[in-house]
């Protein structure tokens, strides 16, 4: 294999999406793809490198995308009409022949002051999106992946290290919500697990920075939706990110080594479902 370090960034990091395919076997058994794509450029990075790596290897899966358009103010205009971003969005994807389907919300659009807006936009695209799964339930050879990257899963670490020191002790029994947030944050660590309702969910965790995959997506020219969400300086996981984004040594972040810090802090990713309190299986996609 050619010395990574000599290849362009885009390839350097499609050298090392296809390493961590191979390397967990996250294709293995699947023969349909659903992919949650929301066109931001993680999104938009992942969906890009998985219809290469389908093709390149000439697999037998057949691969979609599933697109909410909300919150409506990053895919429309006010008066309506679909954002140019939008449209060549969609218009790329559509010449790289992936089905991309795309469902609008009936949910309103939020306000602007709204608190509560990244709840209100989960619980519309869940609503699609679980609606939409459900129809692939009897297919056992079905996967959905999500856009993560390891830097999500990092963020999330540095959500549980703020609840509970690292440690569930510290969490009291009685405030079953923060329990069962914390639980659910260990379960998107994993690459790879099987849904009790037979749908695998696939995680491509891959140390990708934000500046990276921008620049990725930049380099090959691909459109994303690039309108932002109001709502996103009210996101905390935005604030987690800003911390990765300056720890210099984070560049060295693998995947086996989340796996191994969390053994040494006695720390086991959940088996099963079990010990969520969750409406379906689809919250943390």
């Amino acid at each position: 294999m050619e010395n990574v370090s000599n290849l362009s960034l885009e390839k350097q990091l499609y050298s090392i999406f296809c390493e961590t395919v191979t390397k967990y076997e996250l294709l293995s058994g699947v023969e349909k793809v659903v992919f949650l794509f929301s066109g931001g450029k993680d999104a938009t990075l992942g969906l890009f490198f998985l219809n290469k790596y389908i093709k390149e290897k000439k697999l037998p899966v057949s691969l979609e995308a599933l697109m909410v358009a909300y919150p409506k103010h990053v895919y429309y205009l006010e008066d309506g009409t679909e954002a140019d971003c939008f449209v060549e969005t969609k218009r790329f994807w559509e010449e790289q022949q992936v089905n991309v389907k795309v469902f609008d919300s009936e949910e309103c659009d939020f306000k602007d002051d709204e608190k509560g807006a990244c709840k209100i936009c989960k619980n519309a695209r869940k609503a699609i999106v679980d609606g939409y799964l459900n129809s692939y339930i009897e297919s056992g050879n079905t996967a959905i992946v999500t856009g993560y990257t390891l830097y999500d899963a990092l963020a999330y670490m540095d959500e549980i290290c703020l609840v509970s020191n690292f440690d569930f002790n510290n969490i009291s029994l009685d405030d079953v919500p923060t329990l069962n947030r914390v639980k659910n944050c260990l379960h998107k660590m994993k690459a790879k697990e099987k849904l009790p309702n037979g749908l695998t969910i696939i995680r491509p965790l891959i140390a990708m920075k934000e500046n990276m995959i921008m620049d990725a997506v930049i380099n090959l020219n691909i459109p994303y939706i690039s309108r932002g969400c109001k709502a996103a300086t009210n996101k905390h996981k935005r604030e987690y990110f800003k911390v990765l984004n300056i720890a210099a040594p984070i560049d060295n972040a693998t995947y086996e080594g989340l796996l191994d810090f969390l053994v040494k802090i006695n720390i086991d990713l959940p088996e099963t479902f079990e010990d969520v309190e969750l409406g379906n299986y689809f919250t943390d996609c």
